[in-house]
């Protein structure tokens, strides 16, 4: 999807440049063919590309940096956090967020990532909850100025729902889940039987956190689903913002792991699978409201 849609923005914006750090995926190689001369493989350098990238963006381009999520920004992170800022349309799209690519090992889990890119106060994160809205964000995120942070893990559960920065899925009264990205579809499953239960699903940080602390206000109950290491993490981030007692809050984050496997199997070791969701819903859901 980002390569077909990258295709299309290459024909009606001339000053579009892609990087790839070492990738050989053929929808890359095939564009690379209709644009030789704006595709360019840097390299097993993250480094050099961000420095190339921030060079490009000098002289008035609009720079991808396409790679795999863990490496585009831990091992550019000083480079990216000084070089860039408002003037420079960066984006940097990192594949496989969270466990997307489990399988490889803990190099390759990205589960401190939203938590690196929220430290720059000019960056925008987007997680798109499932691939079909892959295209639409990035549409979005062109049109954003400064840089840009899109992190993909692969979801391809559909709906009809349009992207939004904080979207509402379910109502209630009872409980308040907010999800971040793709988890959003693993907790609408584990809570389909239960009533009150309403969801969040934050697609794009920094977001409107009003509108959580109101209906965390209603509920006085609210639960974190995140892919990503509890430091750091944007629930972590939410919840010192909030009001109201924080004994009513719970976050379902990651655990730093040496143990690879697929995303699935990763995440239910972890505590991140339907059926243990769910049962956290039920516990939250009722619980006795703690206003202390």
């Amino acid at each position: 999807m980002f390569f077909s849609w990258l295709e299309n923005h290459f024909k009606n914006k001339s000053n579009s440049v892609l990087l790839l750090c070492d990738l050989g995926y053929p929808e890359a190689l095939d564009l690379m063919k209709v644009f030789p001369q704006r595709v360019l493989n840097v390299g097993v350098s993250e480094q050099n590309a961000a420095l190339v990238a921030k060079g490009l963006c000098a002289e008035g381009f609009e720079v991808f940096i396409y790679g795999i999520s863990s490496f585009t920004l831990w091992r550019c992170a000083e480079v990216l956090k000084l070089y860039f800022g408002p003037e420079d349309s960066l984006r940097i799209i990192g594949n496989g967020g969270g466990l997307g690519y489990g399988l490889m090992g803990t190099t390759h889990h990205s589960i401190d990532d939203l938590g690196l890119v929220s430290l720059w106060p000019t960056w925008t994160s987007w997680i798109p909850a499932r691939d079909q809205e892959v295209p639409e964000v990035l549409t979005l995120l062109t049109q954003n100025a400064g840089p840009q942070y899109l992190r993909l893990t692969n979801n391809a559960a559909t709906g009809k729902n349009s992207f939004e920065p904080l979207r509402a899925f379910s109502q209630g009264d009872k409980l308040t889940v907010v999800t971040v990205g793709p988890m959003v579809d693993l907790a609408l499953e584990a809570a389909h039987q239960e009533t009150g239960v309403q969801t969040f699903c934050i697609g794009k940080w920094p977001v409107d956190l009003e509108k959580i602390n109101q209906h965390f206000a209603k509920t006085g109950r609210l639960l974190f689903i995140e892919e990503h290491q509890e430091p750091g993490s944007l629930s972590s981030q939410i919840k010192s913002q909030l009001d109201g007692s924080r004994k009513n809050i719970r976050s379902l984050t990651l655990s730093k792991s040496n143990t690879a496997g697929s995303r699935d199997a990763l995440l239910k070791m972890q505590g991140l699978d339907k059926k243990s969701i769910a049962s956290h819903i039920v516990s939250m859901k009722n619980r006795v409201h703690d206003k202390d």
